[in-house]
């Protein structure tokens, strides 16, 4: 919208006066576009922003300039194709967007609001977004950029900056892989220096690679974030993954967290399973994973160099 000057002046920027006869003052003379281009402004932004305009409500413009611009995802996986009426793409427009039903990212994704083409999402450091970034059926936030969008909501990298942030910290980590199983490609989303990361704990600990346990040495008690996953299961069986603990390393041990996966359908065993749990380990407590397979013809318990393929912990406080 453009500013309207007054009918009788010739300037574009001039403005508007009181007629004074005392004085000799003639007033501005108001076009009608003066009235009727700001009213039909303020009625679009209101009805933009989803309500229905009302003459016995007057707060409807505030509430369109506080309510974040919003839309339902209709595109597919990796692109995000939003509707919002009018849309023009400017720094630092905030978008909320609910991704559709079936469209959880897998990898790098781009958004559309027509009529502009598609843009990159990333996060603030510029990176392309990770797998997961984007679950269906969840409200995400975005920040519009010169070029493109920032997600404001990035719950996947926030988790895996903070757990790679302690796979640098000596006598904190530990790690049990089984020999025959690799570990699963969710898994290592969260695992950044998994693959050259190797055991770094403190004196008296013991890790255990050949039975999958550990006890906590007189120097490593504190928080960890402890991880499992299952290698690929036999087709039409039901699997879960278990980590315990054992409190001084006496009794049956005390299961922590279940990660469940149910029969697959016949013919398909590359169903996984993974978990994980944050337990305070004390000096002396063991800890261990476990992989059931529930279906009656297949073995009931079977320990890391089985199907179980990763066990680790990360301390992440003293």
């Amino acid at each position: 919208m453009k500013y309207i000057k007054p009918f009788n002046e010739t300037d574009p920027n001039a403005g508007y006066v009181n007629g004074d006869p005392s004085a000799s003052i003639q007033g501005s003379i108001p076009p009608a576009e003066a009235f009727e281009h700001p009213l039909r402004e303020l009625d679009r932004a209101i009805g933009d922003s989803g309500q229905t305009q009302s003459s016995g409500n007057l707060a409807q413009l505030s509430a369109a300039i506080r309510r974040p611009l919003f839309s339902v995802d209709t595109g597919t996986v990796n692109s995000v194709v939003l509707t919002i009426p009018n849309w023009v793409h400017t720094e630092g427009r905030t978008v909320k967007a609910r991704i559709g039903a079936g469209n959880t990212n897998t990898g790098a994704a781009n958004v559309t609001i027509a009529p502009e083409n598609a843009k990159p999402l990333t996060y603030p450091d510029g990176s392309s977004i990770i797998q997961g970034e984007l679950p269906a059926g969840r409200v995400c936030e975005m920040l519009t950029t010169a070029t493109g969008f920032v997600l404001v909501t990035p719950a996947i990298k926030i988790t895996q900056s903070i757990y790679n942030s302690f796979y640098t910290i000596p006598g904190t980590y530990w790690r049990l892989d089984s020999p025959s199983n690799s570990v699963i490609a969710n898994a290592q989303v969260f695992m950044a220096n998994y693959g050259n990361k190797t055991a770094t704990v403190g004196a008296g600990t013991v890790v255990d690679q050949t039975n999958g346990w550990v006890i906590i040495g007189p120097n490593d008690g504190g928080t960890y974030v402890l991880t499992a996953s299952g290698a690929i299961d036999q087709p039409t069986t039901e699997e879960q993954v278990v980590i315990w603990y054992k409190p001084g390393n006496a009794g049956p041990g005390i299961a922590l967290t279940i990660a469940r996966n149910p029969y697959p359908a016949p013919g398909n065993n590359a169903n996984d399973a993974s978990v994980s749990a944050i337990a305070r380990l004390a000096p002396g407590d063991s800890c261990f994973a476990t992989y059931y397979q529930t279906n009656p013809n297949n073995s009931t318990f079977n320990m890391l160099n089985q199907p179980l393929s990763h066990f680790g912990g990360v301390r992440v406080a003293g």
